[in-house]
């Protein structure tokens, strides 16, 4: 038979020492794992998000800047004497969607027609046929749902106007429906605002577009 070392007590202490100390290594990266898929994975996903959307925005922006430089050449083309440079910028909410607050006016109109609630998308597509509204692009039409549509409901929900449901297993997206008792069009705000004593200031319709 073989004969037994026995092991040096020093050694064996080391180890000993050595295997509690890969245990604890072990356990930690369990644990940073563990804390990355908790704290880091829905940050990562917020920041692809807004990523997104930052793209959709430079998108936006690259079309506008091609109608601006379109514009600027056929006022040279036209009066070589005028710098386009010269014309001052304008907020270019006016008339775009008719009078002041129209376009509220049809969000709230699409919401009342839907009591049971409506995706984002069939909202949009109800308000852009019912004011007209046209895109030379599928980027165009996105940032402009973003934008103005998206972003109003939101802010209508902050305000306690609407309230939004995500239901499991759809693809279509939020649904969005009047809260029940809250004031469905701009004109019974208004009104329920004088009958309180408060002044409304109604922003721009395109308040937020380019941001």
């Amino acid at each position: 038979m073989p004969r037994r070392t026995r092991t040096h007590p020093y050694l064996k202490g080391l180890t000993q020492t050595r295997a509690r100390l890969a245990g604890q290594l072990r356990a930690w990266d369990k644990r940073k794992a563990r804390l990355a898929a908790r704290e880091l994975a829905p940050l990562e996903r917020a920041i692809a998000k807004v990523h997104a959307r930052i793209e959709c925005l430079a998108s936006q922006q690259r079309l506008v800047a091609e109608k601006l430089a379109a514009c600027d050449k056929l006022i040279r083309d036209f009066d070589g004497k005028v710098d386009p440079a010269g014309i001052v910028a304008i907020q270019a909410w006016a008339g775009r969607y008719g009078p002041r607050g129209n376009l509220s006016d049809h969000l709230h109109a699409v919401l009342d027609q839907h009591p049971q609630g409506a995706t984002t998308r069939r909202i949009a597509d109800l308000v852009m046929a019912a004011l007209g509204i046209t895109f030379t692009s599928k980027a165009e039409r996105k940032a402009w749902v973003a934008n103005s549509i998206r972003n109003r409901l939101r802010e209508w929900r902050a305000a306690g106007l609407v309230e939004v449901e995500h239901p499991q297993g759809r693809s279509a997206g939020a649904i969005w429906r009047h809260r029940p008792g809250a004031a469905s069009s701009l004109a019974e705000l208004r009104a329920r605002a004088g009958m309180a004593g408060v002044a409304i200031r109604e922003a721009d319709e395109d308040e937020g577009d380019f941001e």
